[in-house]
């Protein structure tokens, strides 16, 4: 027979060993919630990319539409240069310039932009920037929530893991590989303990 006071020391002995599961279990849930952060971060870098590389085409397409402007209304202002060109005589004033003597006198292109062409040129211009625009503020803000993202995971990381992400010299580099490896090995470890105190309060 058990004496009362091997009793109470099973009693006390079950206390431990089930506040030890309770912290583990705190422990497991807290790493789980460090790896779930960890995916969201990878989320969040992939936006940064997508939305930054959406910036470039936006940009791209920017000035490619200014340069058809610009071809178009210099293309257009020739023309109409052009067009006065012809009405000028030798003696009679420019009605522009107010000379009358005339040297080199602008030749009329073939071809030539409308007025229309050019005025729907301008406003795909303007589009373009607006697009352009709107493609860096995303940009800006994906990188941002990225950054920030990436300080809390470190943080986290660090409160979690000391002995892993920290050291005397300074903060140990945090990477996607080596947090995942360190996860995996701080939950191998975790299920261990946590199996072998199972069985101890089972033979208590």
């Amino acid at each position: 027979d058990r004496s009362p006071s091997r009793g109470l020391g099973d009693v006390y002995k079950r206390q431990e060993l089930e506040a030890e599961a309770a912290r583990l279990a705190q422990r497991e849930t807290a790493l789980n919630e460090l790896a779930r952060s960890l995916t969201e971060c990878q989320h969040r870098n992939t936006t940064a990319r997508t939305a930054q590389e959406a910036y470039r085409q936006a940009a791209g397409r920017q000035t490619e539409a200014h340069s058809a402007r610009d071809t178009l209304e210099r293309a257009f202002l020739d023309a109409q240069a052009g067009l006065l060109a012809q009405t000028l005589e030798e003696g009679v004033a420019c009605p522009v310039c107010g000379s009358t003597h005339h040297p080199a006198k602008a030749r009329l292109p073939r071809t030539a932009p409308t007025e229309v062409q050019v005025n729907q040129a301008k406003q795909a211009a303007a589009q373009a920037d607006s697009a352009a625009q709107e493609a860096s503020a995303a940009a800006r803000e994906a990188l941002t929530r990225e950054q920030e993202g990436r300080a809390q995971l470190r943080k986290d990381a660090e409160a979690l893991l000391p002995e892993r992400f920290t050291s005397p010299e300074g903060p140990v580099p945090l990477t996607v590989s080596l947090l995942k490896t360190a996860l995996a090995e701080e939950n191998d470890a975790l299920h261990t303990v946590q199996a072998d105190l199972k069985l101890s309060l089972i033979h208590i």
